[in-house]
């Protein structure tokens, strides 16, 4: 498989909202504003959208052995990043 492959497997397992959202930022290289008009959301909430669909790709792209431990999110018990 290669790594256009294997990547668009990995986003694909993300849940519809985050994957869209991460879409349509990354790919079509959309504002947090024209996201937040396309999917009706604040500013804010885009950006706290995006980066736990950032942090979720990268620990499925870990957990699959495509990312090293030192590029991903760890997180204590409490699901609080350190």
């Amino acid at each position: 498989m290669t790594k256009e492959e294997r990547m668009r497997s990995e986003v694909d397992q993300l849940p519809d909202d985050a994957r869209r959202i991460l879409i349509l930022r990354e790919l079509d290289g959309l504002s947090y504003a024209e996201i937040g008009k396309v999917l009706r959301l604040e500013p804010g909430t885009v950006k706290s959208r995006l980066f736990r669909a950032r942090r979720r790709l990268c620990e499925f792209l870990r957990d699959d052995g495509n990312l090293p431990d030192r590029y991903a999110s760890k997180q204590t018990k409490g699901g609080a990043d350190v």
